[in-house]
C-alpha cells in the first residue's frame, strides 16, 4: 500500500486519537495493579517501576527510536512520518490518562479477583486500540512496527507473533520485577490483548 500523510493521517485522526486513549487506559490499569504486558509499553512499565524518574509516555518515545527508523527504511518516509506522529500521540495521551486516572486507581484496595478482572480489560482496551492503528494503516509504534513487517512476510497473523514476543517480555519481567502471581496476571493480560485482536482482525478485517 502507498502510504500518505493526506489520505492515511488527516481522514484517520479520529481513529488514533481513539487508539491511544485504548491504549492509555490499558497501560493505566497495568501500572497500579503491579501487572505488565508486551511490547514496548510493557518494558516501559518495567523501567519505570525500576527507575521511576521518567515518565511511561517519555520512555515509550525513546524506546520507539530504532524503531522508527525501520520503518524508514521498510515503507519510506510517508509512513516514518505517520508512524512517528501515532506514537508521539500514544506517549501524551498515555501519560495524560495515567494522570486522569491516577486518582481513582491508586486508591483501589485490589484483590485478587479484582486484579484477574483489570488484567483481561488491560487486554481488551490495548488489543483495541492496536487493532484501531492497524486497521487504518498506521501503527502503534514500538515493536509492533517490527511484528507486522514479520507478520507480512511470513504470512503470519499479527496477534501470533505479538504472543510470542511478549512472551518473552513477560520473562524478563520475571527476573525482575514481577511475582510468580504477577507474571501469571500478566500471562492473563498479554492472552486478552491477543485474542482481542484476533477478534478485531474479522470484525474490522484489519489487513493482517
Amino acid at each position: 500500500m502507498r502510504y500518505s500523510l493526506r489520505y492515511t493521517f488527516v481522514p484517520n485522526l479520529p481513529y488514533y486519537i481513539l487508539g491511544a486513549i485504548c491504549m492509555g487506559v490499558g497501560i493505566s490499569l497495568l501500572k497500579y495493579t503491579g501487572v505488565i504486558t508486551g511490547g514496548f509499553p510493557g518494558i516501559s512499565l518495567i523501567i519505570h517501576a525500576l527507575w521511576g524518574k521518567l515518565t511511561i509516555g517519555t520512555i515509550l518515545l525513546l524506546l520507539n527510536t530504532p524503531t522508527l527508523i525501520f520503518a524508514y527504511y521498510t515503507k519510506g518516509w510517508q509512513y516514518f512520518v505517520i508512524v512517528l506522529l501515532c506514537t508521539i500521540l500514544i506517549s501524551v495521551v498515555a501519560d495524560g490518562v495515567i494522570w486522569i486516572l491516577k486518582t481513582v486507581l491508586s486508591t483501589v484496595q485490589y484483590t485478587p479477583f479484582l486484579i484477574i478482572v483489570t488484567s483481561i480489560m488491560s487486554g481488551v482496551f490495548s488489543g483495541v486500540g492496536i487493532s484501531l492503528f492497524v486497521n487504518k494503516y498506521a501503527n502503534s509504534g514500538g515493536l509492533m512496527i517490527i511484528l507486522q513487517w514479520m507478520a507480512e512476510k511470513l504470512c503470519t497473523p499479527l496477534p501470533y507473533c505479538v504472543f510470542a514476543i511478549d512472551f518473552l517480555i513477560l520473562v524478563w519481567g520475571l527476573t525482575t520485577i514481577l511475582t510468580w502471581h504477577s507474571f501469571l496476571y500478566s500471562v492473563l493480560s498479554i492472552l486478552s490483548m491477543s485474542s482481542t485482536m484476533y477478534i478485531c482482525r474479522g470484525v474490522m478485517r484489519t489487513p493482517i
